[in-house]
């Protein structure tokens, strides 16, 4: 079990497969109404608390669950502070819904890890990066209808691309179109998440 604390109130919890037997879980039964489900969350929280000093004993928890190819799952887990009340259950999302959005990466490394984080969680929306002044850009399309409010709720392919980038105004993507160089035009997060290890961007087309 790798855990990783983002910031005070977010951390990434990733699960191997033995992890996942080892705590009787599975993505397809997940469920904070089972007994098993809730235990289980509550000792990964513990050693999170233990191993990285991130507490949520007394806040809201609001957990997103991705499944990993291999078998395992990546959860990102955010304390959401509510004064008014105790901390309902854990929410837990399996669905990753993309909206269009343009992120702005320093580091090609960090675009690259972002990609091969978006294939890890099922991503198989539109796509393309770009390059201008030392700098990557990757621009997301949308996977479907609009979101229903209650779908905006749950995770984004942007809850996971912030965590290596900056997300832009989609409007910048007409100046991007003008000034930048496209180093791929489409199925960039397909083709660049296999090139973690690339020492400098490739044009794919």
């Amino acid at each position: 079990m790798e855990l990783l604390r983002i910031n005070e109130r977010k951390l990434k919890v990733t699960l191997t497969v033995e992890d996942m037997t080892a705590y009787s879980l599975t993505c397809e039964k997940i469920d904070y109404d089972n007994t098993e489900t809730r235990r289980a969350f509550w000792c990964i929280l513990d050693e999170a608390k233990h191993k990285t000093g991130f507490d949520a004993a007394s806040d809201k928890v609001y957990v997103q669950v991705f499944p990993s190819r291999g078998g395992g799952c990546e959860m990102y887990v955010t304390k959401l502070t509510d004064p008014q009340g105790e901390p309902p259950p854990i929410t837990l999302k399996k669905e990753l819904f993309v909206e269009k959005a343009l992120f702005r990466f320093d580091k090609l490394e960090d675009m690259l890890s972002a990609c091969a984080c978006l294939i890890e969680c099922g991503f198989t929306a539109p796509s393309s990066a770009y390059t201008v002044h030392d700098a990557y850009f990757l621009s997301l399309g949308q996977d479907g209808a609009p979101p229903l409010p209650e779908r905006r709720r749950g995770a984004t392919a942007a809850d996971l691309v912030a965590e290596f980038g900056i997300r832009l105004d989609i409007a910048a993507e007409g100046w991007l179109a003008e000034h930048a160089a496209c180093i791929c035009p489409e199925h960039a997060v397909e083709r660049y998440a296999s090139l973690s290890a690339a020492a400098r961007p490739r044009v794919l087309r």
